[in-house]
């Protein structure tokens, strides 16, 4: 027992499972708010400025029938409906440990009520005014530019990309499999690297262009070879090698790590599987390559439009400032810490050197000196800093990606995306779950101690939940169709990885998010998976199993044996359950308060209309569908 007061703010995770309904409704408010659960009423008051009393909800309707009234924000069935699809089955309302059926009016009602808690918390979170305070505001900013970017992005490349048409995958499958063979030198700089390749094109000995040219780490055999088959490469790297034929020299590659210059001294074709065969990886390579390719362009095209210039010279000058320590601290085995770190080491009559510009959304010129780079590179963590190992091209890439970063700010607000009201409701949907979450946290007052006492109270009551029943573990591939899983089973007995079996035969997502793991599977009879593990001894492999509408193939791993526990050891867990306990009764006055006060109305007459989960998840497999797996 405990000798004194003692407070607890944490949960074993082996209880969930005993009182997982009550859980679910102490933190169902914040659960819904992690999946992006938010009113149609978006949060216009508190990033505007305007006074919560005069908001107008109306405008942000979406014309479907009106399910309930909340204050002055309404919910709508297409809301509802748009809420409950992006749901998991088990993040689904209980009632008496069960998951409610949303096709009942009780389960409907359940859902419902989550959205009208939702809408009062953010209500009353605009009533005491957390959307106009400065870091709010801040964040607005913030993520307005983030996303107000990111949809320019999908716009500018990502939607230009999305589809591959049948020459460009004739084009890769035609080079699938080449592989070529190449002497290197890395320069620091272009001029170096063309100097290089006219070297190299007199038929100087490579090693010759190395010792004279190569700025880069030497390699271990010196023998500068490297192999890249085709495909395995960004395009932007890859189009100039490929591009010469053997004993031909490439013109200069950018990359990360520097320029490079290549001899192609062999061209290897190697086999390749049937085009049937390959196609999805073709397919999802061509498109990944036809990405990068095109968001390349664009990053120039958008550089060019603001005349981004980096002075080559104070590059250099920063490059030869930059420290030499690397990520790691040699002797602790960790990351260098923030105070071990070295200034960047520029002499005083270089800070004035102008080190980048470009132009801003009024077309002025900004120009950054060294010494303005100097105060941010001071500040970074060894994470964030180039690296000297990295070369001058490393440190190029990471100046470029950060001004890219801005100048996609500048042209996404040129081009109104900051007004957009998609992205400014997805900014609000965002900013209403920080507030929500905040209220949630600081709205709530209960007493956070527990006594010993409480807690023999408690165990006295709730000692027959602390028994864990044996439970087994393994694991499962889902295949689509029963052919699938014969085919894992046979592959499986004869030794082929579970990884690889999910690859070449699983059909869902999620078992294969989990790597095929399935764990601390109880006796069940409801639980597909509890019989065939029941029956398997430590090793075995089950025949093909039906799971809903698919098949699947188990794997016993291991057993974990039945146990009593006793008060000490789940005291943590008692103490939690208690604490929580009291958190819901806090939380539940709080919200009868609000709903009082900002007024609820619910229409339940439009209830029986609206579609149950099953109904909005449920996904039925095209006959014609390839590739099926």
């Amino acid at each position: 027992m405990f000798s004194s007061l003692t407070k607890i703010s944490s949960v074993s995770a082996d209880w969930n499972s005993y009182y997982r309904e009550y859980q679910w409704k102490a933190a169902s408010i914040l659960t819904m708010l992690l999946l992006g659960v938010v009113s149609m009423a978006l949060l216009v008051a508190g990033c505007g400025g305007e006074d919560t009393e005069s908001q107008d909800f109306s405008k942000y309707e979406d014309n479907s029938a009106v399910l309930a009234q909340v204050g002055k924000g309404q919910i709508t069935a297409n809301y509802y409906e748009d809420r409950l699809k992006k749901m998991e089955a088990g993040e689904l309302p209980l009632e008496n440990g069960s998951t409610v059926d949303t096709a009942t009016d009780l389960g409907k009602q359940a859902f419902l009520q989550i959205l009208i808690n939702k809408e009062l918390m953010h209500q009353k979170a605009l009533q005491l005014g957390y959307g106009l305070e400065p870091q709010m505001q801040d964040a607005r900013k913030s993520m307005l530019e983030y996303d107000g970017g990111m949809a320019l992005w999908n716009d500018k490349v990502m939607d230009v990309s999305a589809t591959v048409s049948e020459e460009e995958l004739q084009d890769f499958y035609s080079k699938m499999g080449l592989e070529y063979v190449c002497n290197y030198v890395i320069t620091d700089l272009e001029e170096s690297a063309l100097a290089a390749r006219d070297f190299a094109r007199t038929g100087a000995d490579w090693e010759d262009v190395i010792d004279q040219y190569h700025d880069g780490a030497k390699a271990v055999t010196n023998k500068f070879i490297i192999r890249i088959p085709y495909g395995q490469y960004s395009s932007s790297f890859e189009d100039k090698v490929f591009a010469v034929k053997e004993g031909e020299i490439t013109e200069p590659i950018f990359s990360s790590n520097g320029y490079w210059v290549m001899r192609v001294v062999e061209v290897v074709q190697n086999d390749k599987p049937s085009l049937e065969k390959a196609k999805p990886r073709v397919l999802d390579v061509t498109r990944n390559r036809k990405i990068g390719k095109i968001r390349e362009e664009y990053k120039e095209t958008v550089k060019n439009k603001y005349s981004f210039v980096i002075n080559n010279d104070a590059l250099w000058t920063v490059y030869q400032g930059l420290p030499a320590n690397g990520l790691m601290d040699p002797e602790t085995k960790q990351p260098w810490k923030k105070e071990q770190l070295e200034d960047l080491d520029i002499k005083s009559a270089d800070l004035g050197k102008v080190f980048y510009s470009y132009r801003n959304i009024d077309d002025e010129l900004i120009e950054t000196q060294i010494a303005d780079y100097k105060i941010v590179f001071d500040k970074m963590s060894v994470f964030q800093r180039p690296k000297k190992d990295e070369m001058l091209g490393g440190l190029r890439r990471k100046i470029e990606d950060e001004i890219n970063k801005g100048l996609l700010n500048i042209e996404a607000e040129k081009n109104g995306y900051f007004e957009r009201p998609d992205i400014i409701a997805q900014v609000d949907k965002k900013l209403e779950k920080m507030m929500v979450e905040r209220l949630y946290k600081e709205a709530l007052t209960f007493n956070e101690t527990v006594t010993p006492e409480e807690l023999d109270a408690f165990w006295a009551e709730h000692q027959g939940d602390y028994f864990s029943p044996e439970s087994r573990s393994g694991h499962l591939v889902v295949c689509l169709t029963r052919q699938k899983a014969e085919l894992a089973h046979k592959a499986i007995l004869d030794g082929t990885s579970w990884k690889k079996v999910l690859i070449d035969y699983g059909s869902e997502a999620a078992n294969k998010k989990r790597g095929g793991k399935t764990e601390f599977i109880p006796k069940d009879v409801g639980n597909p998976l509890s019989g065939p593990l029941f029956e398997l001894e430590v090793g075995g492999v089950s025949q093909p199993i039906v799971i809903g509408d698919r098949y699947g193939i188990v794997q016993l791993d291991s057993i974990k044996e039945p146990k009593t526990y006793q008060l000490h050891e789940v005291s943590e867990a008692i103490g939690g359950r208690i604490l929580g306990q009291r958190q819901e009764v806090a939380f539940q006055t709080a919200l009868a308060q609000w709903k009082e006060e900002l007024g609820v109305e619910i229409f339940a007459d439009q209830l029986p209309a609206l579609k149950s989960w099953e109904e909005l998840t449920t996904y039925v497999t095209p006959e014609n569908l390839i590739p099926r797996n």
